[in-house]
């Protein structure tokens, strides 16, 4: 499914260590080339079949956005990580290492210097934010499915007004914390100032 319009960066995702995989095959890449979605995991029917019991039966889905490739975790046990962190979407850049559970790649694109379109990539919680909505006027004949539908809506803005209040509450900390600094500093320079040490 080609969610976009854009011309496409081809791109891979190369192996760096296969010993989680059965066999341990050597030289295992995925080649993003076009612009067709791909479902990893240890499933036979997964476009990228891994086998390996360290990975989901469908454990992450590859696919184009905006000009750009993504990957999102499909609820996997062992998630999918870039640079160690783990996440459930993520927009992976030239060089970045990319881990479905253990299994570890590098991603790699085959033009590194190629412009990536400059459109913002949206937040996982805005995104299901517009799918439930979109659900809720799809469905607008169910009163039943609004009604439990707009209740996902108000919950995941409450989510996302928590985030966003736990930001701003980060942020005045720390100008509060640069401010009692600066203040210290200036009275040690006073005291040193007035004792004729400056």
């Amino acid at each position: 499914m080609v969610e976009n319009s854009f011309s496409f960066p081809t791109a891979r995702l190369v192996c760096i260590d296969s010993s989680q995989i059965e066999g341990q095959p050597t030289g295992v890449e995925i080649k993003l080339d076009n612009e067709n979605e791909k479902i990893v995991g240890r499933e036979e029917g997964c476009q990228v079949f891994l086998d390996s019991k360290k990975l989901s039966r469908k454990h992450a889905r590859i696919f184009l956005k905006n000009g750009r490739w993504g990957i999102e975790d499909l609820n996997s046990a062992n998630g999918v990580f870039i640079n160690g962190q783990r996440k459930e979407l993520v927009f992976p850049e030239h060089g970045d290492e990319i881990k479905f559970g253990i299994i570890s790649f590098e991603f790699l694109l085959d033009n590194p210097k190629q412009e990536i379109a400059d459109v913002p990539v949206e937040e996982p919680l805005d995104s299901a934010i517009k799918t439930v909505e979109s659900n809720i006027n799809d469905n607008s004949d169910e009163t039943i499915m609004f009604g439990a539908l707009d209740a996902q809506v108000a919950m995941l803005r409450t989510s996302q007004a928590k985030r966003e209040a736990s930001v701003r509450s980060a942020k005045l900390k720390l100008i509060i914390t640069v401010v009692a600094v600066t203040s210290v500093c200036a009275a040690i320079g006073l005291f040193l100032f007035e004792r004729g040490f400056l």
